[in-house]
């Protein structure tokens, strides 16, 4: 199905594909585009130049925030038009949750019916090893894209869901190839010298440079983030694999007057609540950056006179325009001096949850006075105090997320959010998430 969206493509003239994750996806620790999104788009953009199509990546992985509550929102934070679309949570993702089916439903429901690629996990090698054959074997399951003991990319292979594995490619480049950079194992590419460095002037390939230990530019690095030799790796392995594809796709469509049209096999509901996935998908308001234009932003949604603020929640705005960062966790605050702030909205599917959300505090530290805000707001939902916040399943997150109301009547509604306890209590949200 790759290959059938390659074909489109050239009659299209555009190909975009939409990337969601977390720090590592976003180039954390290196800059932004010598992450192995972006090291995929200038290799493959280099080959689709020939085809006159237009190739573009959308990197929205965003650093300390794993799978929820943004892959209840895949829409309001890739759009729809995309042609592929990419989960890379394996880091943070929970074992055997079947939130991760509102991803591939997402997928299904989408009007561009793009294919759905899944990451998978284990890239380490030690510094010493040799060939194992049990090594590189295909995955047949991933516990962490796993809904009732069903793989999703081979349960929701009908709408061209497919796996990636990092590792076994690195496996073959390090004991049978030969590469130089793998030769001591992964760990000098995480302890990179080069991570934090300059790039280099044309922002592409990285030179290799041995491990002298660690030396780069930033300091407090993250010792999970990669180096930009391993992005380098890591996008070239993606792009080698869709290139073979798009090159069948140009000499077919090169030796037929048409691309034939083909169709997906769509899959009913594997284990999310049917009530939630399986017809309707949640519709999200956010602040967070990058965000899509399908969705009003949260902010927007705000009835005129309320003075709470948007502000980097992670303080990380510096860092970002340093390295170029696109991901920020931007978020709506306010001290109980600020008063009230009201949102306006429509429900379009009635009987079902509307949810507010708070991004985590980076590495659970939280800055200045910032404290929950369940137990730290008032809460009226058209008008009525609420006071009892029903556990709707995935909706109710520990820490992040609660539900306002379990089921909203079709229409406008009016969610007010005031902070209340100690004057110096500083709340912030990031989702509004209804149908």
């Amino acid at each position: 199905m790759v290959k059938n969206k390659f074909k489109e493509s050239i009659k299209s003239g555009t190909f975009k594909v939409g990337v969601m994750g977390i720090s590592t996806t976003a180039g954390h620790d290196c800059h932004h585009n010598q992450s192995y999104v972006h090291v995929f788009q200038r290799h493959m953009q280099t080959v689709m130049n020939t085809a006159n199509v237009r190739f573009e990546t959308r990197n929205q992985g965003m650093g300390g925030l794993g799978p929820l509550p943004n892959t209840l929102c895949v829409e309001a934070i890739v759009g729809n038009d995309v042609d592929v679309i990419v989960w890379d949570y394996m880091m943070m993702a929970p074992r055997a949750d079947c939130s991760v089916e509102f991803f591939t439903r997402a997928a299904q429901a989408m009007p561009s019916e793009p294919v759905v690629l899944m990451w998978q996990g284990g890239v380490w090698l030690p510094e010493t090893g040799k060939f194992d054959g049990k090594n590189v074997k295909p995955k047949r399951s991933n516990p962490k894209q796993e809904c009732n003991r069903a793989w999703m990319v081979n349960y929701y292979s009908g709408i061209g869901a497919h796996s990636a594995d990092l590792g076994v490619v690195l496996h073959y480049l390090a004991y049978l190839g030969g590469v130089r950079s793998l030769e001591n194992g992964t760990d000098p590419l995480f302890m990179d010298p080069l991570k934090g460095a300059p790039t280099e002037p044309d922002f592409s390939e990285p030179r290799y440079t041995p491990y002298t230990g660690q030396a780069q530019g930033r300091r407090r690095l993250a010792r999970h983030h990669p180096g930009p030799m391993f992005h380098r790796i890591w996008g070239l392995t993606w792009a080698h694999s869709y290139l073979g594809l798009l090159i069948d796709a140009m000499h077919e469509v090169a030796n037929v007057d048409h691309v034939a049209p083909y169709k997906r096999q769509t899959n009913q509901v594997k284990g999310c609540d049917k009530k939630f996935c399986e017809n309707v998908l949640p519709k999200c308001h956010i602040t967070l950056r990058p965000r899509s234009s399908i969705s009003l932003p949260l902010e927007d949604l705000a009835e005129p006179g309320h003075k709470w603020q948007i502000i980097d929640g992670d303080g990380r705005a510096k860092v970002s325009a340093e390295y170029g960062y696109v991901d920020l966790k931007m978020v709506l605050s306010a001290y109980p001096k600020d008063g009230p702030i009201t949102l306006k909205f429509n429900v379009e599917h009635p009987d079902l949850p509307v949810t507010l959300c708070e991004v985590p505090c980076p590495w659970g530290r939280c800055k200045q006075q910032r404290v929950p805000m369940l137990g730290n707001v008032k809460i009226e939902f058209d008008g009525t105090v609420i006071t009892d916040f029903p556990n709707v399943k995935p909706f109710t997150q520990k820490d992040m997320c609660f539900v306002v109301v379990a089921s909203a009547l079709k229409g406008e509604h009016r969610l007010t959010v005031t902070a209340a306890g100690g004057e110096n209590n500083n709340v912030i949200f990031s989702h509004l998430i209804h149908y």
